[in-house]
């Protein structure tokens, strides 16, 4: 499967980054999950990330995905890919991202 935003690319900052934010933030969020999956997804300009899991999800796994092209500033709280907050038991394999901040990263808990 194929998630992609719609930015608008003519928006840059001074350096010639597309910042624009007017957009998609995330492609999948999951929120109070227990065993489940996504897998297979790739997503391409989001500002957050392709895949956020939050608020108490446990056994979680994120495979065989990627997330490319992001657009937004780079700053705190944007480019983040694969993200895991508030959530235990996550896994996250063969995942591939380009251009974030920080690719993968966790949160509490």
């Amino acid at each position: 499967m194929r998630l992609m935003s719609a930015p608008d690319e003519s928006i840059t900052n001074s350096e010639g980054t597309r910042v624009d934010e007017n957009h998609g933030q995330y492609g999948i969020m999951l929120s109070r999950l227990e065993d489940s999956w996504v897998r297979q997804v790739s997503g391409e300009k989001f500002w957050g990330g392709l895949v956020q899991v939050q608020s108490q999800s446990s056994y979680v796994t994120i495979q065989d995905c990627s997330m490319t092209n992001p657009v937004s500033r780079i700053s705190g709280g944007r480019r983040y890919a694969f993200s895991a907050d508030d959530s235990e038991y996550v896994l996250m394999q063969r995942c591939f991202a380009s251009e974030g901040r920080h690719d993968f990263v966790t949160g509490s808990r």
